[in-house]
C-alpha cells in the first residue's frame, strides 16, 4: 500500500527532521497549568499526537498520558518513540475526544490544530477539561535557512547559484522561502487563538536556532506534506508516457538528492574561489 508507506515514512521523517519544541515552551506551559515542586498532575490528553513528539516532552509531568490521532501509522511511530508504562495511544479525532467530562488536567495539541474543525475541538476541550484545566496549542513557523560563515561577496555568489538551482528544481525551492505556508499558519493560529473561549489566555514565542547540515534541511523538505504532493502529482503526469520515457523521468524526480549534490558543488566552487 503506497499511501500507507508514505504516511509511515513521513511520520518517521517528521520525527527526525521537524524542529523540536524548545524546553522553555514546555516548562512555561506546565507552570501555567499549575505544575510545581515536582508533584505530577493526573491526566494529559495529547490530541493529534502524531509521532509523539509533544507526548514525549510532556509525559514526565503527568501520572497518566493518552495520545490520540486518526492515523494508525503515526500511532505506530508514536509507540516506538514514547514507550513508557504510563503512556498509551489510541485512534481518535479531535472533534470527539475519548475522555470523560471534566477528567483531564491538560489538553495538548501540537502542530495539528489547523487541521481540525476548531469549533468542535474547542467544545470537546471544554467538556473534558477539569475546572481550571489548561489547553496548550503548539506550532512552529517553517524554518528559515541561513548559511553560516559567508561574507557579503560569496553570499551574493551563492545566492545566484542557488536561484539557478531553485529555477531548475522546484521542490528544492521549498528550502528558499516557505513564506506562503508561514503566512497561512500564522493567520490560522491567530484565528484559533481568538476562537479559544477561555477568559485567561496567553501567547508565547520562543525563537530556536539549530545547526543543520544540508542533508538535514533536505530531510525536512522531504518530510512535509507539500513535497509528497508535488512528487505524486509529477508521477501522475508521467502516466501517459512510454515506459522508457517514464524510467528516464523518474530518475529526474529525485530532486532532493540532486539539490544536495549541486549545492555542495556550488559551495565547494565558491570556497575554492575565495581561498584563491
Amino acid at each position: 500500500n503506497h499511501a500507507s508507506f508514505v504516511e509511515k515514512n513521513q511520520a518517521s521523517s517528521g520525527l527526525k527532521y521537524h524542529p523540536k519544541y524548545p524546553s522553555k515552551i514546555i516548562e512555561t506551559a506546565m507552570e501555567y497549568a499549575g505544575y510545581s515542586d515536582g508533584k505530577k498532575l493526573d491526566f494529559l490528553l495529547d490530541v493529534g499526537c502524531g509521532a509523539g513528539q509533544a507526548t514525549k516532552l510532556f509525559c514526565p509531568y503527568f501520572k497518566t498520558v493518552l495520545g490520540v490521532d486518526p492515523s494508525l501509522k503515526q500511532l505506530e511511530t508514536a509507540k516506538e518513540n514514547c514507550c513508557f508504562d504510563h503512556v498509551t495511544f489510541t485512534e481518535g479525532i479531535a472533534e470527539d475526544l475519548p475522555a470523560a467530562n471534566e477528567s483531564v488536567d491538560v489538553v495538548v495539541s501540537g502542530s495539528a490544530t489547523h487541521w481540525y474543525n476548531v469549533e468542535a475541538f474547542l467544545k470537546e476541550t471544554e467538556r473534558v477539561l477539569k475546572p481550571g484545566g489548561t489547553l496548550v496549542v503548539l506550532d512552529y513557523n517553517s524554518p528559515k535557512f541561513l548559511p553560516l560563515g559567508l561574507n557579503t561577496k560569496n553570499a551574493e555568489e551563492l545566492g545566484k547559484l542557488a536561484d539557478d538551482i531553485y529555477a531548475k528544481y522546484p521542490v528544492a525551492a521549498m528550502l528558499k522561502e516557505p513564506g506562503v505556508a508561514n503566512a497561512y499558519r500564522k493567520t490560522r493560529y491567530e484565528e484559533i487563538f481568538e476562537a479559544v473561549p477561555f477568559l485567561e489566555k496567553r501567547y508565547e514565542h520562543v525563537p530556536v536556532y539549530s545547526l543543520w547540515s544540508l542533508d538535514d534541511a533536505v530531510g525536512y523538505v522531504n518530510s512535509v506534506g507539500p513535497y509528497e504532493q508535488i512528487v505524486r502529482k509529477r508521477m501522475n503526469d508521467l502516466q501517459h508516457l512510454p515506459a522508457r520515457e517514464i524510467e528516464e523521468k523518474l530518475l529526474e524526480l529525485d530532486e532532493a538528492e540532486k539539490f544536495v549534490r549541486l549545492t555542495k558543488e556550488c559551495w565547494n566552487c565558491t570556497e575554492k574561489k575565495n581561498s584563491e
